[in-house]
């Protein structure tokens, strides 16, 4: 291509016109030759190789009397032209690697077989191609391997000789050895447990064979920078110097970690990262990460707790990508600003302002309501820094010269990460900010051309972003790696060095290849020959080049786990592909992947594994095991949790003799939760919600039932219900366009039905004071007050709401229902609660409860058939009876845990109504109620019961430890006898 520039002729490798945009480049390339005092490379090497050809270097003399190359995969095609015409004169000898010495040296284009061979080896197919012309006499040499016997080994040789196993009619699948684990694969939560994994397995190992050293062990991960700050957690030391081996617990491992980059180099970094930034989509995550670097956060004064409560405020607004309507435009031509940062910075501003009381808008913007006082001074510094991010972003957009291009980074860097002098400053940064701007300085001076004047040719961003990279991309120190030690590093640097232990670590989805940063100048990022670089297929080539130079065992970790949600996350590519490779090769034996809990002091690793439970590695460290035997009780059987009562002190209610009604609601939808925040101040359910990285197209169920649950209010109190949707698209988190309009007609529909069947009931919505004395044996003097309210229509509790019905549903009902036939007898009130069911046509759910029939039962009286004055006080005392022994529960629920879970008691109370003994109603509640089913979560899987019981809780151990049977059957027993279905 060079050649042909000399010539005049602009083309690329392939002989075709350069684009507009490149055309730069050869003017450039013939001014340098020009003006250099030698000759070009390629011209130099061009003459060499005419030259060797010729003869007249030979005659000139110099040259060895043999040449050796060694160790290399792939040699560029020029090298190769010259060391064929050296080797006119010389024996040339290349030692390469062979990935797969099956394929012929003169099969100038290897066709694979492998499926490994096939999807990452592509870099070894394209060095085979460009050595297969130049290659004089191919000697392979011998393998000094025997017969393999272990799976990793056979995964090797197949590899090796190209071997399809499991579909070759030659190759067979095999038996998998016994107790073999050669090849591991582990699923963890996260980096921090992928290293505490890879501890405990190496500890096995060497424990396992004495003769296998920390030095036999190389750990390799795609990327250093995100697990070498981890290392020392995860590889404490712990044995005190000069230890021994009669020193409790494992040895120390020593890590040695090589290529890592300098803590002083965080302000160019972070100068990288807003470069990329200024040509992508801007995502929330995006801006956040910026804001979030040491620089940035430093010249704004952002906490970590300020950067999570931005979070929360970019979430409830939702905010996805794009700065504003303009530089959406210039991406997919959007001419809307919905969950843009613009729009979410005007919601902010307007909501420091006035209060969101839905129902008005100021132009199209909506309060947000969430900037509280002490927020508003955050806003300030959130809205300083994201508008400094944002004018650096439109600031670097156009070309200009190198000299203009300095000066605008140089104030970049005083806008966005220079905090300005003061004792608090960073050393550190300070020192990265001088690193930086020297940096600048120096390319600056570089582009002066003849007669001391800056260059003036204009740069794009993607150029000058290719040149900064080499410039401020973070430095690296070269880790010793013959130290003894076990070594971390890169795919690179130990790149087909064997090791007995190969350990390859993050090798999370998408970790493996990685898209590489386009810089759009480069006329290599776009390979079209043998040869050509390609970063994606590099990548899968040094994973493929790991997995033969391990010697002993292969060990693949990988983030498999969400930590905070348990979700499920696939491997790497080039992990799921070896894993089917091997689900091919083998057939029994245990599985591949081993799934690890997410704690290192889980009792699974220090005890077998239980019926139907997966086993897991055993572990070796005492401190996890001491935590584990805590966590437990070893020297008996597990505790209940709060296995004896709470003090009374600090339990009283703040009326020790009135119990709010609403109060008695709360507690018996989850006096778990009442209990933990309550007494132990605990909250729990953290807002698990993500950052989007693309606008939502539909509705999520919970935010359909939001939606719903407003509108239906608004519709039941009587308000125009009409601007609802146009401010509820004003909020920034529906689907904008006609893709909202349908949501949000599919959410109005759903409301009319319910509000249709609730309009019914006849009689006028009023609130009914309630206030009663009910007698109670757990305070003194005997008895308490119970006051609130209850919303009737007619003589009618109504509940409506567009969720499924539910037994909390039913239970809160039913006690504002009881409260109210106890103060007001002659009400006959009933309960009927209505709710949206998908699986009925109607798409509606009706229920009824009748006070009457479930406490006394009778059906409810009729006007044929009015109750008298007597009947009509004992069933206010049925209903204080009632209501005394809920009251008895609240008072026990604040010292003492009731696991009375509302659909698992009435699952209970339902068997045992039948007919069904304690035994089998318990067994029959985990199983419709308690344990859930992959589709729907099961009540153990509350945060809050997870707190108190652990996961995976067994509800006929927690029914031994704190009965619950006869509170159930107390409390849902007349709920069941006074339920009216249609």
């Amino acid at each position: 291509m060079v050649a042909a520039w000399r010539a005049g002729e602009d083309v690329d490798g392939n002989g075709a016109a350069l684009a507009p945009s490149l055309a730069w480049q050869p003017p450039l390339w013939r001014r340098l030759s020009d003006e250099l005092p030698v000759p070009s490379p390629d011209l130099r090497t061009s003459d060499s190789i005419r030259g060797l050809r010729r003869g007249e270097v030979a005659r000139t003399g110099g040259l060895p009397g043999s040449v050796t190359v060694f160790g290399v995969l792939a040699v560029p095609p020029r090298h190769l032209e010259l060391l064929t015409a050296l080797a006119q004169h010389a024996p040339v000898t290349l030692y390469t690697l062979a990935p797969c010495p099956a394929w012929p040296a003169a099969m100038a284009a290897p066709r694979p077989r492998h499926p490994l061979l096939v999807a990452s080896g592509g870099v070894a197919r394209a060095a085979h191609t460009v050595l297969s012309p130049h290659a004089g006499r191919v000697e392979p040499l011998p393998a000094a391997r025997t017969a393999p016997t272990t799976v990793l080994g056979v995964l090797q040789d197949d590899l090796r000789q190209d071997r399809r196993r499991g579909r070759d009619p030659d190759a067979p699948a095999l038996v998998w050895p016994a107790a073999d684990d050669s090849v591991q694969v582990h699923a963890c939560h996260g980096p921090l447990r992928q290293l505490e994994v890879l501890r405990e397995v190496l500890l096995g190992l060497l424990e396992d064979d004495p003769t296998l050293e920390p030095r036999d062990i190389v750990v390799v991960t795609p990327d250093v920078e995100a697990y070498a700050p981890i290392v020392p957690a995860a590889f404490p030391r712990r044995q005190p110097e000069g230890a021994g081996a009669a020193s409790d617990g494992p040895p120390d491992l020593p890590v040695v970690v090589a290529d890592q980059a300098g803590q002083d180099e965080a302000v160019g970094a972070a100068l990288l990262a807003l470069l990329e930034l200024a040509t992508a989509r801007v995502t929330a995550s995006q801006v956040l990460d910026v804001l979030a670097t040491a620089a940035v956060r430093a010249r704004f004064a952002l906490s970590e707790a300020d950067l999570d409560e931005l979070q929360r405020w970019l979430l409830d607004t939702g905010v996805s990508w794009g700065i504003d309507a303009d530089h959406r435009r210039e991406l997919i031509e959007v001419s809307d600003d919905a969950h843009t940062w613009s729009a979410a910075l005007d919601r902010w501003t307007l909501g420091a302002a006035m209060a969101d009381d839905g129902t008005r808008l100021v132009g199209d913007v909506r309060p947000y309501d969430e900037v509280e006082a002490g927020g508003v001074e955050l806003l300030g510094r959130v809205t300083a820094a994201a508008e400094a991010v944002f004018a650096a972003i439109r600031t670097l957009r156009d070309p200009r010269p190198i000299g203009a291009w300095c000066a605008a980074l140089d104030d970049v860097l005083s806008r966005l990460f220079d905090p300005g002098p003061g004792p608090g400053r960073d050393v550190v940064l300070s020192a990265g900010l001088a690193t930086v701007r020297g940096q600048l300085d120096e390319l600056g001076t570089d582009a002066v051309v003849a007669g001391g004047e800056g260059s003036a040719v204009a740069l794009s961003l993607e150029e000058l972003r290719g040149i900064l990279t080499d410039l401020l991309a973070a430095g690296r120190r070269s880790g010793a790696t013959g130290t003894g030690a076990i070594t971390l590093t890169g795919l690179q640097p130990l790149r087909n060095v064997p090791h007995r232990v190969v350990c390859l670590v993050g090798m999370d989805d998408g970790a493996v290849p990685r898209t590489a940063a386009r810089h759009g100048f480069d006329l290599l990022e776009s390979p079209s020959r043998p040869g050509d670089p390609d970063p994606r297929l590099e990548e899968r080539q040094l994973v493929l080049d790991a997995v033969l130079s391990a010697t002993d065992h292969l060990v693949i970790t990988y983030s498999g786990y969400d930590p905070r949600t348990n979700e499920r996350f696939q491997p790497a590519v080039p992990v799921s592909e070896l894993l089917d490779v091997l689900d091919a090769s083998f057939v029994g034996g245990a599985p591949v992947v081993h799934s690890h809990p997410l704690q290192p002091h889980s009792p699974r690793y220090f005890r077998p594994a239980a019926p139907g439970e997966a086993p897991v590695l055993h572990a070796f460290d005492p401190h996890h095991l001491a935590a584990a035997r805590a966590a437990t009780g070893a020297t008996g059987p597990p505790p209940g949790f709060l296995a004896t009562p709470l003090p009374t002190a600090g339990a009283e209610p703040t009326e020790p003799d009135l119990v709010e009604l609403e109060e008695l609601v709360r507690f018996l939808e989850h006096p778990i939760r009442f209990l933990l925040r309550r007494r132990l101040g605990l909250s729990l359910g953290e807002d698990d919600r993500r950052l989007a990285t693309r606008d939502p197209t539909e509705l999520g169920a919970l935010q359909r039932w939001q939606l719903g649950q407003q509108l239906l209010e608004l519709r039941l109190a009587g308000v125009d219900p009409g601007p609802w949707r146009r401010l509820t698209m004003a909020t920034g988190t529906v689907p904008v366009g006609g893709l909202g309009e349908v949501a949000l007609t599919g959410v109005e529909e759903l409301v009319d039905r319910v509000v249709g069947e609730a309009d019914g009931i006849p009689g006028d919505r009023r609130l009914r004071p309630i206030e009663l004395v009910v007698p109670t044996s757990d305070v003194d003097p005997g008895e308490v007050r119970l006051v609130g309210s209850v919303e009737l229509v007619g003589s009618t509790v109504l509940h409506v709401g567009v969720s499924r019905l539910r037994a909390r549903h039913r239970l809160a009902a039913w006690v504002r229902t009881v409260a109210l036939l106890a103060a007001a007898p002659k009400l006959a009130p009933r309960a009927v609660l209505i709710g949206g069911d998908r699986t009925r046509q109607s798409g509606v759910r009706r229920i009824a409860l009748d006070p009457v029939a479930g406490l006394a039962g009778r059906r409810e009286a009729t006007e044929a058939d009015p109750p008298g004055p007597r009947e009509l006080a004992g069933l206010a005392e049925l209903a204080r009876d009632h209501l005394a022994a809920l009251v008895s529960l609240y008072l026990r629920g604040h010292l003492e845990v009731l696991a009375l879970l509302p659909e698992t008691a009435a699952a209970y109370a339902t068997e045992r109504a039948g007919g069904a003994e304690h035994p089998a109603a318990l067994a029959a509640a985990e199983h419709r109620a308690w344990a859930g089913n992959g589709a729907v979560r099961g009540e153990r899987d509350d945060a809050y019961v997870v707190q108190a019981f652990g996961r995976d809780s067994d509800l006929a151990a927690i029914d031994a430890r704190h009965p619950f049977g006869d509170v159930a059957d107390l409390l849902w027993r007349p709920i069941l006898a006074g339920e009216v279905r249609p």
